[in-house]
Formats: structure tokens, C-alpha cells, sequence
């Protein structure tokens, strides 16, 4: 009797180590993509980020489990036309408040990226900025990139961004290599630049860098209330383009930028700021989840930087903050690990894409079509795509994901020669087949409703099932 509740005992307490063992693996696999995980940390004034009210919002953000700040400094130019980049007096950040205050997040242990920004007096948007005179306008930019190449070089930052969004100017290629050449000879951390969202793909200097920068406002659904389910399906799509693009060049990446307002269009307008919407933290806190679930467990995004967290004064009731909102609530559990999200969660996104494609849905392909476009930046008379290439761009995105996602177990088994019926153990694993199929449907509904407890328990079930189903592989193989 004492041997068997010795017996019983050891077991239970093996069985506790193995369950603790794998909750540790999957916060681990959550956590893998977010070496540099934090937000970009932001202030326009000149002093701001050396004060005792930076700090107290640095050490607040450090508590969401953020160990990144991606400190915003702007220079600025009077207009499209002119070639002069300056700093701006109570608007750009100070040498000394920004070396204060690097100083002191590296004490806490903690990385920081420079992001030096140009941004315009007459409101022009940086992306559509081409210089007039090209030489003239490099010229001055890298004077100034030099000067924060130091900065960060003296302070000791991480990483220095070395562009954000200038989309008209990346078509100058040996001009952002000597850009990034200079900095490089100054700074000895490493080097990115941010592209804009509908560039990224574009620019052709990325093996001169350490990381491929997005700054990520791509919109995922275009409806007034989209479901979990419509928001992981508008990630996947830019996830296998994605995914395709950075096997090309091989750099890891940092989604150096993606954020979005705790607002009703959010979704549709992740980019959007300065009107004036009505307040939605539920949809803010599902875009957060929508993303983490997208980005899970992919080994060559380094990180990702929210946009944003400010350094100095009150935010607004609607802002792209989410202190003190849902979406801060759920960004503090995934940072915690407390929040696991696997492979299985994207595949049930790409099995709802994928019968989309199979049953040659018109009115999905009319919406990727806008997702490729970029709605709200091209007009449909300026498309280039048909319907037709619409459906075929998207199978090609979706190949890309068959080599993000491991389907292997739902690949159909070859036949044996001159077998003439399944075999019982063909049998069984079709059976198996269709439980999993079963169980990824209710996986995909638990998502839509939002059940957590329900998705834990499923994702548990598909892993056991999948292991059950290569070792029957295996076995029939050999």
C-alpha cells in the first residue's frame, strides 16, 4: 500500500514537472519572435526625454515585460521643395536628454533603438517626399545621420534606424549605401532602416543592413466589426508576402513600427491619426491579439515595436496608446508568457484562406485586391490588377504559406502498387485525418468566439494528434 501511494505520488509529481516543462516550451516558442519586444518611446519636446517624468513612463512601460525602447528623435524640413534639414527648437529632442536617458534605460538592462525621424512643416508626409535636388538633399540627410550615428555610439544604443519611411528617396540606392556606410564607420551597434508598408518590397538595400525594417499599418478588414477570425486572416495574407519577400534577402526582421488606435476604424486605418473617431478599446485589444497570433513563433522576425508610448504628457481618450486600455492589459499577459500562441493558431486562418481560394469566392478576392492595392492610397481606376490577378497573386501567397506551415500530415498518402483497397492502418490514419479536421474547425470557431479556455484546450488536442499521426506516418514508411 505505501509503495503504491509512493508509486501514485511519484507520478503525479512527474506528471506536474512534464506539464510544467511544456508550459515553459510554448511561453518560450510565444517569446522567441520578440527578442526586441517594447514600443517606440515618444517625445517632440527639447528637454522632455531627460526629465524624472521619462523615466517614471519608461520604468511603467518596463512593467508590460517591453525590454526594447525605440526613442523617436525629429529634424525637419520647411517643405517638399528645400533640401535643409534642422533641428527644431522645443520640438526635437536635445543630444543631452537623449543621451540622459539611453544611459539610464541601459543601466536598467534594457535596448534601445535610435529612430531619427524628418518630418515637414507644411504637413507634406515624408513617404511622398522626392528630393529636388538629390545630391544636395543626401548630402545634408547624411550629416545628420552621422551626428546621431555618434550619439547613439557614445550612449551605447543597440540598433540605429537610419531611415523611417522615405519611400521617394529609396529608388537612390548607392546614396543610402553611402548613408549607411557613414554611420556604419561611426557606430559599431547594428544598422536598419524603416520602410513604409507599401514600400518595403522595393527597396534594394536591405544586404547592407543588419535588419529589414517595417513600419507594419497594413489595414486587415474593411468591415465595421470584424471578428478575430477576419483580423488573423488580413495578417496572414501580408504574412505569407511577407514571408516570401524576406526569404529573398535573408535578413531578420523588426516590425519597427505597428500600432493601433483604441478607435472604431482602426482596423481599416491602422495608420490614421489627427480625426476624430469613436472610442473602441475591444477593437484595439483585438488587433493586438490578431498580431501576436500572426506573428507567433516565426524564427526570422527579431521583434516588434508598438507605436506608441509616450515619454512626457497626458494622452488622449482615443490614442495609439495602450496604457491603462485592454490592448495593455493582453500585450502585459503575452509579454509574461502567460499567453501561448502556436503554428496551429495560423493554420487555422490559412485553412479558411485556403477553402476561400478553393471555392473561388469573387467577393474575397474583390477584398484581397484591396488589401494589395492599399485602399485608401490608389483609386480603383489606378489599379493593375484584375480580379483574375488578384486570384492568382493570392495563390501564390498561399504557396508561401504550405512552406511557413507544416501540413505534412494532411498530405495524401501514395497508394501502394497494386493495392486495390485502403489498408487497415490506412484506415485509421484517415480516421485520424478527419478528427483533426474536426477539431481545426472548432479551433477556428473557439478563435472567432474568443475562447480561450476552449483554444487551450484545442491546440492541446491537435499537438497530441498530430505527434499520433507522423509516428503512424513514420511507421507505414519504412
Amino acid at each position: 500500500m505505501i509503495i503504491r501511494c509512493i508509486q501514485k505520488s511519484f507520478m503525479k509529481i512527474t506528471v506536474m514537472i512534464l506539464f510544467f516543462s511544456v508550459s515553459c516550451l510554448l511561453a518560450c516558442i510565444a517569446l522567441a519572435s520578440t527578442d526586441f519586444r517594447g514600443f517606440n518611446f515618444t517625445d517632440w519636446s527639447s528637454d522632455g526625454y531627460g526629465s524624472a517624468e521619462a523615466l517614471s513612463s519608461a520604468i511603467a512601460m518596463e512593467k508590460t515585460g517591453s525590454n526594447t525602447y525605440t526613442l523617436i528623435v525629429t529634424e525637419y524640413m520647411d517643405s517638399a521643395n528645400s533640401s535643409a534639414i534642422v533641428s527644431k527648437s522645443g520640438k526635437t529632442p536635445s543630444q543631452e536628454s537623449l543621451v540622459t536617458l539611453i544611459t539610464q534605460l541601459k543601466a536598467r538592462g534594457h535596448k534601445v533603438i535610435l529612430k531619427p525621424h524628418v518630418d515637414f512643416q507644411d504637413n507634406t508626409f515624408r513617404g511622398d517626399f522626392v528630393p529636388a535636388k538629390t545630391s544636395e538633399w543626401f548630402d545634408q540627410y547624411r550629416e545628420m545621420m552621422n551626428k546621431y550615428a555618434e550619439i547613439a555610439a557614445h550612449s551605447g544604443a543597440d540598433i540605429l534606424c537610419v531611415g523611417t519611411e522615405l519611400k521617394g528617396t529609396t529608388r537612390y540606392a548607392d546614396e543610402w549605401r553611402r548613408v549607411i556606410a557613414d554611420a556604419r564607420s561611426r557606430f559599431g551597434g547594428s544598422l536598419t532602416y524603416a520602410a513604409d508598408w507599401t514600400n518595403y518590397d522595393k527597396v534594394s538595400f536591405w544586404d547592407s543592413l543588419d535588419y529589414a525594417g517595417i513600419d507594419a499599418y497594413f489595414p486587415l478588414s474593411y468591415e465595421s466589426e470584424p471578428s478575430m477570425a477576419a483580423l488573423v486572416d488580413g495578417w496572414m495574407i501580408q504574412r505569407a508576402r511577407i514571408d516570401a519577400w524576406q526569404a529573398s534577402h535573408g535578413k531578420p526582421l523588426l516590425l519597427t513600427e505597428v500600432g493601433y488606435r483604441n478607435s472604431d476604424d482602426a482596423a481599416s486605418k491602422p495608420w490614421a491619426w489627427g480625426d476624430n473617431p469613436e472610442q473602441d478599446d475591444e477593437l484595439q485589444q483585438k488587433l493586438y491579439r490578431a498580431t501576436a497570433i500572426a506573428w507567433a513563433d516565426v524564427p526570422y522576425l527579431a521583434g516588434m515595436q508598438w507605436w506608441e508610448w509616450r515619454a512626457c504628457g497626458v494622452e488622449k481618450s482615443v490614442d495609439f496608446s495602450p496604457r491603462n486600455k485592454e490592448a495593455g492589459d493582453f500585450l502585459s499577459s503575452w509579454y509574461s508568457g502567460n499567453i501561448e500562441f502556436e503554428i496551429a493558431d495560423c493554420r487555422a486562418s490559412y485553412e479558411r484562406l485556403k477553402r476561400a481560394r478553393e471555392s473561388s469566392d469573387r467577393g474575397f478576392f474583390r477584398k484581397f485586391l484591396d488589401f494589395m492595392a492599399g485602399k485608401g492610397f490608389k483609386s480603383d481606376s489606378e489599379l493593375k490588377m484584375d480580379l483574375a490577378d488578384a486570384e492568382k497573386t493570392f495563390s501564390v501567397s498561399l504557396a508561401s504559406l504550405d512552406r511557413a506551415i507544416d501540413l505534412s500530415v494532411s498530405k495524401p498518402l501514395k497508394k501502394s502498387v497494386g493495392a486495390n483497397s485502403m489498408s487497415m492502418g490506412s484506415r485509421n490514419f484517415k480516421s485520424l485525418q478527419d478528427q483533426l479536421q474536426a477539431l481545426e474547425q472548432r479551433l477556428a470557431e473557439a478563435f472567432q468566439n474568443g475562447d480561450l479556455t476552449e483554444i487551450s484546450m484545442l491546440k492541446h488536442e491537435i499537438s497530441v494528434l498530430r505527434s499520433t499521426m507522423r509516428a503512424d506516418s513514420s511507421k507505414r514508411t519504412r
